[in-house]
Parts: structure tokens; sequence; C-alpha cells
């Protein structure tokens, strides 16, 4: 008996040795496919759920009440018989869990989830971010004794406030390929060691036979089973590893059959879907690269030619009685902002204004209304009535409506007259030589282009010789720091006092360049300023 003992030892003990072999053989091959296996899968639910469930992309309450799509987020965690991940979908406008496979999550704060389960944050911070996320994360669970190891991918849902986190046990998804394949083995292992005992107990003398007999029993078995194994699903794999390597080289065309486990066919899937997205994106992309050239290459047209029509400071506004300064910095290739200067007789006119909006749009109402502006100024003897007729002629069939606030000043050189008018824009400054900053302007009407009817005032002031006029758009006082601080008109006053005994050409310049400084070349609108003074 003690000989028939020591067989079915080692009986076990060979059997156990082909089981471990092949589990590792088994985790050797589907490691590296069990991560892309959960990316794409999580890629191609948030395509499914946006194609075919998203009615309402602002009001996502139907989804919590979708019996069809819970069942299919249910039924995609599953990897053959076994339940080896957790779906979630995220409401980012409100930051709850709004549809999870586990019903006790429902209607979580993301920020309690994230407190629970911290070591996830950097995947949410990641998502945030870039749209898509992935990597390991361990939690402790109240049903295991040990910490559990998981793999999580995360999608942001296009076109959606939504995001969809899907959670992979590792372990749970590679048992469900061979899980099968050991119950059979540990089936015959059983088996055979039973008709060792039954059968030795008759006769000692056969106990080394059948311990043989058994060894290539479960020796041959293993043969079928290896050959099924690689066929069934190593080769597939190998094939669409394959696929892969023809996809990084840009043949997104290249499809695969369908075959393996049910596992192996649903990877396939997501990969032919994967080439086909990536091939329908690339053709995408080259008409967007084509139209961005083309679009790129007319706003260049339109800059120059809105530079072109802005005045320059040639000999005619050179003068011993006053000195002129201007600057405009777009923070788009075309600018809404404009500033203007011309002679109507011997007096002098002074215009800053700022359109609504950014682009050609915009840059279109400014030429309409830089020229309106120029043509009335001919034939109106005060800048009330200049403005009075420009409003009803913008006001007239705009069904754009499209706006300019704007500030008007005439000045007279012969006496130092400024007569005024402010149309809804920012009051200019003046500053006195000893550094005295005053706001002018204030007179409470609307903009341009709104109300046909609206009303216009005329004021005037007298400039004293060293005195100062600054005309600025609001894209000074709002410019914004990387940190989101505002420039703000402390900082834009103490700037200009700081430098209002220079040349308006030179205070224009360190203006403008410490607004741009401020907001690291990245300007949130467009910036123009034109200095005026008087000298004699």
């Amino acid at each position: 008996m003690a000989h028939q003992e020591s067989y079915i030892v080692y009986a076990d003990k060979t059997i156990d040795s082909f089981v471990k072999w092949n589990n590792e053989l088994s985790d050797n091959i589907l490691t590296p496919f069990s991560k892309q296996y959960i990316n794409l899968k999580t890629k191609y639910l948030s395509h499914i759920i946006e194609k075919d469930f998203i009615t309402n992309r602002e009001n996502y309450s139907k989804l919590k009440v979708d019996k069809k799509l819970l069942d299919l987020l249910i039924k995609s965690t599953y990897v053959g018989k076994i339940q080896s991940g957790y779906i979630a979908i995220v409401d980012t406008s409100v930051n709850k869990i709004i549809i999870a496979t586990d019903q006790e999550d429902v209607g979580k704060n993301v920020g309690d989830f994230l407190k629970e389960y911290p070591n996830i944050r950097k995947l949410h911070d990641e998502l945030t971010e870039n749209g898509f996320a992935n990597g390991y994360y361990t939690y402790s669970s109240p049903r295991s004794k040990v910490p559990l190891h998981e793999f999580l991918s995360g999608y942001r849902i296009e076109n959606t406030k939504l995001v969809i986190f899907y959670s992979l046990s590792l372990n749970k998804y590679k048992k469900s390929f061979y899980s099968d394949i050991q119950n059979e083995i540990k089936r015959k292992q059983d088996s055979v060691v039973r008709e060792i005992r039954d059968s030795t107990y008759t006769e000692i003398k056969y106990t080394a036979i059948f311990t043989v007999v058994i060894f290539l029993v479960v020796y041959l078995l293993s043969i079928p089973l290896a050959l099924w194994f690689s066929n069934s699903i190593t080769a597939p794999i190998v094939k669409l590893r394959n696929k892969v390597i023809n996809i990084g080289k840009g043949n997104f065309n290249a499809k695969l059959e369908i075959e393996g486990s049910s596992e192996t066919k649903d990877l396939i899937k997501t990969f032919n879907y994967l080439g086909e997205e990536l091939n329908t994106y690339t053709e995408n992309l080259t008409k967007e690269v084509s139209n961005r050239e083309r679009i790129e290459t007319e706003l260049t047209i339109a800059r120059n030619i809105q530079e072109s029509t802005l005045p320059s400071i040639v000999p005619d506004f050179i003068s011993e009685k006053f000195q002129l300064g201007a600057k405009l910095l777009p923070a788009a290739k075309v600018a809404g902002d404009f500033y203007d200067f011309f002679f109507i007789k011997d007096k002098l006119a002074l215009i800053i204004a700022d359109v609504s909006g950014k682009g050609i749009s915009a840059a279109f109402f400014m030429t309409l209304t830089k020229s309106l502006i120029a043509n009335l100024s001919l034939v109106c003897t005060t800048s009330e009535d200049i403005l009075k007729k420009a409003n009803k002629q913008l006001s007239r069939n705009n069904k754009t409506f499209m706006f300019t606030t704007l500030f008007l000043a005439v000045y007279d050189p012969k006496t130092g007259d400024l007569q005024y008018s402010n149309a809804g824009h920012e009051n200019i400054l003046l500053i006195n030589p000893e550094g005295v900053v005053t706001e002018i302007g204030n007179q409470g009407k609307m903009a341009l282009g709104l109300y046909k009817e609206s009303e216009y005032i005329s004021e005037k002031i007298k400039m004293e010789i060293g005195d100062l006029l600054v005309f600025f758009t609001d894209g000074i006082p709002d410019a914004r720091s990387p940190e989101k601080e505002f420039y703000g008109e402390t900082r834009f006053k103490e700037l200009l006092i700081k430098n209002r005994s220079k040349a308006p050409v030179e205070i224009c310049n360190i203006v403008v360049s410490n607004v741009n400084d401020f907001e690291n070349n990245k300007l949130y609108d467009d910036i123009t300023l034109m200095t005026f003074k008087r000298i004699g």
C-alpha cells in the first residue's frame, strides 16, 4: 500500500506540473492583449452609446432608465461566462455617476468616489485633460483579504458631456480563456487517480504499470489540448498581431477573418472597427488640412487688406501743435477693433472702435463702420450728428445684430478745444503733465447698430499744452495672464502715468508690449491703443 500511495502522489505531482506549465503559457500569451482588449472595448462602447442611445446632448435623464443600454453594459462586462469587469458612465456637468453595472454606485459624486479610491485620481485627471486614459490601479475590498489589481480605461463620449469608465480584473479576464481547459484536466486527473486507487487495491503488482499508463494518458491528452489551444487562441492572436503591425505602417484597410474563441472574436471585431475608424479619420484629416490651408491663405490676404486701411502717421499728421501714436495687435488673423484719424478741413478727427465678435464678419463690419464715419464727417457739423446718422445706417437691415462701440473726438489745433461723442465705448483718459488722470466720455449712450432711434450728445473740453489723451479698447484692461489674472485699469493707468512724458508713439509701443507679455503672447482679445498729446 505504501508503494501504491507513493505512485498516486507522483501522478498528482506530474499532472499538477503540467497544469502549472499550461497556466504560465496562457499568461504569457494573453497578458499583452488584455490591455488592448479593454481599451478598444471602451472606445467601441463610447461610439455605440453616442451613435445609438443619445438623443439629447444636453439632458441625459433618459439614459438613466434605458434598460437596453444597461443590459448592453452588463453584457459587456462578461468575458465568456465570467463577469470580469465594471462599467460606469459619468455626467461631467454635474460630476456624478448616472449609470453603473453596480447599481449601488448610481448617483455617487465622482469626488466621493475618488476619495474612496484615491489612486484612480491620476487616471481621472488624465481623462479630463486628454479625453482618454488607461492604467493600473489597486484597491481594497471588504470581500477580499488581499488588495485587488485591476486595469482601468476611460474615454470621453464624443459631442457630449459624458465619459465612460471600464475597469477589468486581469486575473478574471485571463481565467476565462483557459478555465475550461483546467476543468477538463482536473476532471481527467481525478478520474485517473480514482482508477489507480480502485484497481491497485486488488493487485499491488500492477501499480507501477497503471502509473505509467496514467502518465501516458495525461501526456497524450495534453497534446490535443495544446494543439486546440494553439489553433483556437494563439493562431488568431498572431494574425491580429500582424494586423496591428500593418496598421502601424498606415494600412488601415486590412481586415481579419473573425475566428477563435468568443473573446478573441470580440477583439478582432474591435480591431477591424478601429481600422475603419482610422481610415475615415485619415481621409477627413486630409480634407480638413486642405481646407484650413485655403482659409489660412484667405485670412492672411484679409489681414493685409485690413492693415492697409489703417492710417499711418505720414508727414500730414506731424505738427508743431500735436503728436500722434497708434498701435493695433489682433488676437486673430483679422481684427474687430480699429482706430482712425483724418482731417475735417482744419480740424483733426480721432476715432477708436470695437466691433462685436471676431474674425472675418467683425472685420467686414469694421470696414463698413470706418467708411461710413469718414463719409459722414464731410457733411455733418458735430460729432453728435455724425454718430446719429451712422447709427441709422448700421441699424438698417442688421439681421446679424452686430454692433460697434465707438468714441469720436474732433480736435481744433488752433484753440485746443476737443469736441467728443461716445457710443457705448470705454471712456478715454486725459492725463495732465502732473500725472492726474481724468476719465472723459461717460455719456451712457448705446453702441452703433443696435437701435436706429438712439440719440447721442456732444461735449467739449479744452486741452492744455502737455495734456495726453489715451484712446483704448477693452482688450487692454480685460487681458488675462496664464493664471487667469486680469490686467486691469489700475495697472494700465500706473503704466501711463509713469511714461506720460514720452512721445505718443513710444507710449503705444511700451503699453502694447507690456500687455502682450502679461498674456504670455496668447491674446484674449484685440489690443488697440491710440495716444494724442498737445504740444503747442
